[in-house]
């Protein structure tokens, strides 16, 4: 073979190579690392504890520089509750029907004047308060491998304490809704496509809280971020980000002692976000959490207003989030 055709014959064979190394590496960073099933899974017997807290946070500030002048008007609810997850039974379709029974529960509620109400289960002085009663009582739910939640029984708590404030915190934590959203994991994507690569992403159209000045739409986008860990022992890391899109039309908010009628004065701006772990091996939630700010800032020029001083400022913000862990 002369060296001119041996020369042609080994550019050729370093080319075949050069692109099936190409080749390779497309397909590695295009979806042949590890697959991660985003699902959870239940087994009967099952017991799991969590602790899950919820904030709720209103922050009315209003701001006169030429007079010397500010008030603000705080408000903030914060509920804690510690309960064990108990699997009773399993479906075909890998629902289940769990146990819920409450361990632990603190509850914070504070304006401008301070406390306006204070229970804290681990206080021993709180023992004896009708929240108290609470604890160790339980109902029931039916939970779906993709994170929804149906409540089945609560009967027996809801009567467990009545009447006054305490009647009605309990009243909100157990009603269908509070339940509802105390246990559903909105970070999974529907059961049919749970299979996904690190980097893919999927999105949901979600109306905000009711409690806003005016009413809003986002869509949430969930991205598998990352697999950590060695096959057996791995865990998911789920990240949402959010963006606002067109309200449906018709869509009705209950405005907010009549602010909302004055929306159209204020500049907007929103924060989403939240992140989600999951081991992959359990099937089990490990922690997530959902925090959505949102601020609405109004500036006024006063009729007082001095040349070296800004306008009047009003400035609302408005905090709702969500943090869940599992406990040892």
């Amino acid at each position: 073979m002369s060296q001119r055709v041996l020369k042609f014959v080994v550019m050729r064979q370093c080319g075949k190579w050069a692109k099936i190394g190409v080749v390779c590496l497309a397909a590695l960073f295009t979806g042949c690392g590890p697959q991660a099933d985003l699902a959870l899974k239940f087994s009967p017997g099952d017991r799991t504890k969590y602790k899950i807290v919820t904030e709720d946070i209103k922050d009315f500030k209003f701001e006169q520089p030429s007079l010397g002048k500010a008030r603000s008007e705080p408000r903030s609810t914060t509920a804690q509750i510690k309960f064990v997850q108990e699997i009773e039974s399993v479906g075909e379709n890998g629902d289940c029907v769990a146990e819920i029974t409450i361990r632990g529960l603190k509850y914070l509620a504070k304006d401008k004047d301070g406390v306006k109400f204070d229970f804290d289960s681990d206080r021993e002085g709180d023992r004896k308060k009708p929240l108290a009663k609470l604890l160790g009582n339980s109902y029931k739910i039916k939970l779906a491998s993709d994170g929804g939640v149906q409540v089945l029984d609560a009967k027996k708590i809801r009567r467990t304490v009545s009447g006054g404030q305490d009647g009605r915190v309990a009243k909100a934590l157990l009603s269908d809704e509070g339940i509802r959203k105390r246990h559903e994991i909105l970070f999974l994507p529907d059961s049919e496509k749970n299979l996904l690569y690190k980097g893919d992403s999927w999105s949901r159209i979600e109306a905000t809280e009711q409690r806003l000045m005016v009413p809003k739409t986002f869509e949430k986008t969930y991205t598998l971020k990352d697999v950590k860990g060695q096959v057996g022992s791995q865990k998911a890391v789920v990240e949402m980000t959010a963006t606002e899109t067109a309200t449906p039309p018709g869509t009705v908010s209950r405005i907010s002692g009549g602010i909302g009628l004055f929306a159209n004065m204020f500049d907007t701006e929103e924060d989403y976000n939240g992140e989600m772990v999951l081991d992959l091996d359990t099937g089990k939630v490990v922690e997530y959490y959902e925090k959505f700010v949102t601020k609405y800032i109004a500036a006024e020029p006063s009729a007082r207003q001095k040349p070296d001083k800004g306008p009047d400022l009003l400035t609302i913000i408005l905090t709702y989030s969500t943090t869940m862990e599992m406990l040892d």
